[in-house]
């Protein structure tokens, strides 16, 4: 009992005082909040206190411009609500993914879709009012509608954020996901058949290999199978005719 008598404290002057300390150990240390949490409090600091992200960044130890993308991310999210329409509360999925909006927005790709820059965008209501609707779109594609029975695009951050970015950045695959098309699908026509081609002919080559490793445990005499081989014989002879014809 004696012991609790007397407790070591730490006394600040006022509010403002701990934000460093609060920054730092739960932005950039050793009990994180998660990554809404620190976008909000950021947020808080830089409009609250009237301090630079730049001196936000500096004072919590941030080497990897963290600061910056979450704040860029927490207003686009901010506008998103009050201007495009958008409510958080009626994505699909219980969690909210805030990385995904951040991660996204940090790219060129995805900063020229929202008629952004990287500079511009860090201060409120960033997206131009031409724009808006693009910003509408690309929320529910990263969260999803529950009114509008719209399932999100991307599932992971990884690949789907990065197909997503080449569908927007390419007119014909855009207007194909704006049709209804799937991520996968118009990620297809983002390609062109250029890419596909090569894709599809690599992806032949690996599978044939497998193929051909595997033939001597893997395939007992089966008529189908034979059959199988010998159609895809007759497609590799026809697109080598193929391809010697455009060399010449």
């Amino acid at each position: 009992q004696a012991a609790l008598d007397a407790l070591p404290v730490s006394i600040y002057d006022s509010r403002k005082s701990l934000w460093e300390y609060f920054g730092f150990r739960n932005i950039n240390g050793s009990m994180e909040w998660g990554s809404f949490s620190k976008a909000k409090y950021v947020a808080y600091i830089k409009d609250q206190y009237n301090i630079s992200l730049d001196e936000i960044a500096k004072k919590i130890g941030d080497q990897h411009f963290a600061v910056k993308r979450l704040y860029r991310g927490y207003v686009i999210l901010m506008q998103a609500e009050e201007q495009a329409g958008f409510n958080r509360e009626d994505r699909i999925r219980n969690k909210l993914y805030f990385s995904h909006l951040y991660t996204a927005t940090d790219q060129p790709d995805y900063q020229k879709f929202l008629g952004i820059t990287a500079d511009n965008s860090l201060k409120p209501n960033p997206v131009p009012k031409s724009k808006l609707q693009e910003l509408k779109e690309l929320m529910v594609w990263l969260y999803g509608s529950k009114i509008e029975n719209k399932q999100p695009v991307v599932k992971s951050q990884n690949p789907d954020l990065n197909l997503l970015r080449e569908v927007i950045s390419q007119p014909r695959a855009l207007a194909a996901m704006r049709a209804g098309l799937s991520l996968d699908r118009s990620y297809e026509i983002a390609k062109g058949n250029k890419r596909r081609f090569e894709d599809a002919l690599t992806r032949a080559k690996d599978d044939l290999v497998e193929a051909n490793g595997t033939v001597t445990l893997g395939y007992s005499g089966e008529d189908e199978l034979h059959e199988t081989m010998t159609e895809i014989f007759q497609l590799v002879e026809s697109l080598r005719a193929s391809m010697e014809g455009k060399r010449k």
